[in-house]
């Protein structure tokens, strides 16, 4: 048996896992729209879906760490020690720059919420899911580097 052969099956059961972990977000994230269509009026609605969008656009730096992230690791030969260093030195720029994220957010949070029209506790608490996103960017960025495909799908 060949080495694509053998790693064949793993790689279909990964497939499956993330693919399957993906839309069941898609059910989700759909679900949470059809809830806040039937909750929020008009307004409300429109406001929510800058927010929403605004959140798209400022996930945008998870995304590229994800990508560096996943190449880094991915090139990496060295031992497993060295492995380990890197990826923690990847984790804590993703930290500083959740960080970094937050907190322009939470600075820019009454000027969002007035140009926007909707409450300031609403922008405050999309400035606090920017930080985690970038940390969890670079986390999968390091499980699909290291092709653990089934961990990622978790």
């Amino acid at each position: 048996m060949t080495e694509t052969a053998s790693h064949e099956p793993s790689l279909v059961r990964a497939g499956a896992a993330v693919g399957i972990a993906m839309g069941l977000a898609n059910v989700l994230q759909y679900a949470l729209q059809l809830v806040a269509g039937r909750q929020l009026s008009t307004d409300e609605f429109g406001g929510f879906g800058a927010l929403l969008s605004l959140g798209v656009v400022a996930s945008v730096p998870m995304l590229a760490l994800q990508t560096v992230a996943a190449r880094h690791v991915a090139l990496l030969r060295e031992t497993a020690d060295a492995r380990r260093s890197e990826i923690g030195t990847l984790l804590a720029t993703a930290t500083r720059t959740g960080l970094a994220l937050t907190t322009v957010g939470l600075l820019a949070s009454p000027a969002v919420a007035a140009f926007l029209h909707v409450p300031v506790v609403a922008a405050v608490w999309l400035a606090l899911g920017l930080g985690p996103l970038a940390y969890i960017g670079a986390a999968q960025g390091v499980l699909q580097g290291g092709q653990r495909f089934a961990a990622l799908a978790r």
